[in-house]
């Protein structure tokens, strides 16, 4: 099962995920305790674990008019945004007629369940249990000399 249809599906179910930091944690939580089969790779970050992989398909789907990225200043002056993603109505009317007949049932509730568990949480919320339950996945903050 190809996991870009599993990503797509995702946000057909979501409507919009806000957030990079958001769209990494739902995907490795649906993926580490769910069982959702995306077969990403995720790597120790700063704020929890990290997939190279997702982020570079999310971007892929971006290029191509599949998603949309909506960029959200949030601190203009410090540049700090936030990235929102969402399907196209291209993309959404992809996902409704190709990708969702031909995902096992098992699969779409397996990430509805996630979604109805992890979705309505506050950002705090999921990064708190995160860190709590894989704190392999967490880097060190940085040392203050060397910032």
């Amino acid at each position: 099962m190809e996991r870009m249809n599993l990503l797509m599906y995702l946000l057909r179910q979501a409507g919009t995920i806000s957030g990079k930091t958001r769209l990494q944690k739902l995907v490795f939580l649906l993926q580490e305790e769910f069982k959702v089969p995306f077969g990403y790779k995720f790597e120790p970050y700063h704020l929890g674990p990290l997939s190279f992989e997702l982020q570079a398909e999310m971007d892929w789907l971006v290029s191509h008019g599949i998603a949309v990225e909506y960029i959200i200043e949030l601190n203009p002056s410090e540049g700090i945004r936030r990235y929102d993603y969402t399907l196209s109505e291209w993309g959404r009317d992809y996902v409704s007629k190709m990708v969702e007949p031909n995902l096992p049932h098992e699969v779409k509730e397996k990430i509805s369940k996630g979604l109805r568990k992890w979705g309505p949480k506050s950002l705090e919320e999921i990064l708190e249990y995160v860190h709590r339950q894989y704190p392999s996945y967490r880097l060190p903050p940085a040392h203050p000399l060397f910032e």
